[in-house]
């Protein structure tokens, strides 16, 4: 299991979004990219032999730039949030467990997710 956050991280990128599956893996935004606008590479295994194919036909796209556009529109406009406020909350609150286990040695806790 991989966990990635990052509030303010000071950085341009966690890293390429990957999806593993038990057929094939995808990653996308090859190397340490942040997204398909910079190519796609599939990974697996056809008749036993491993393979890995990518795809670079997508139009680019500056993400940061699309990210603080929505967001200066939903301000602007009136427009709700483009980012969940729950999701956020809630990937707080599973990291705060995480964090909470282990310095319980490791034991299961309890997590509450506050109402909106």
């Amino acid at each position: 299991m991989v966990f990635k956050t990052c509030w303010c991280m000071n950085m341009d990128s966690l890293g390429g979004t990957i999806f593993l599956g038990k057929k094939a893996g995808i990653r996308l935004g090859i190397g340490e990219v942040r997204g398909p606008q910079d190519g796609v590479r599939v990974y697996g295994d056809k008749d036993g032999e491993i393979f890995d194919q990518e795809f670079t036909e997508f139009e680019s796209v500056s993400v940061f730039h699309e990210e603080d556009t929505a967001f200066i529109d939903a301000v602007r406009e009136g427009k709700p949030s483009p980012i969940d406020p729950y999701g956020v909350m809630l990937t707080n609150v599973i990291i705060q467990g995480v964090i909470d286990s282990s310095n319980a040695n490791g034991r299961e806790v309890a997590v509450t997710v506050p109402t909106l």
